[in-house]
């Protein structure tokens, strides 16, 4: 089930959370009323694993909305310690908001729900970089000492 947002939560929830959730819609948003339940249902699919929110952007939500820059409702924006990773503007069926989700989540569901995989970030990356200045340096040395 999603939350109701208000602006103050931003501060006190958002950026403390890990992975948070906001769907910032308009009371007279027909594409967000199609939205609600099935971000609802998503909350529940997902819970533990992030904060769903609800943001009305002319209620509680208006100043986090005006800060996102939301032009358009429904959008889904998700933070990672407050900091905004991705969003999706428009009414989308279930199969694309998991998808989108899920690219963001960095894991799919499993038989056990509770399993969450942390993100792993190659350890090669660095070698990579020291192994590229290595033999730049080397080339650039044989270059000027060979003239």
């Amino acid at each position: 089930m999603l939350t109701d947002f208000k602006d103050e939560d931003f501060d006190s929830k958002i950026k403390n959370e890990d992975i948070s959730v906001i769907q910032f819609s308009a009371a007279w948003c027909g594409p967000c009323k199609t939205l609600k339940p099935i971000m609802d249902k998503l909350a529940n699919e997902y819970k533990g694993k992030a904060g769903f929110y609800y943001a009305d952007i002319e209620d509680g939500g208006i100043n986090t909305g005006s800060a996102a820059g939301i032009r358009g409702v429904p959008t889904v924006i998700i933070y990672k310690k407050g900091v905004e990773v991705d969003r999706k503007v428009g009414g989308v069926p279930e199969s694309q908001m998991k998808e989108f989700l899920e690219k963001n989540f960095q894991f799919k569901l499993s038989t056990s729900p509770t399993r969450y995989n942390e993100p792993t970030v190659p350890k090669y990356e660095l070698l990579d970089l020291i192994a590229i200045i290595l033999i730049a340096s080397f080339m650039l040395s044989a270059i000027f000492t060979s003239g």
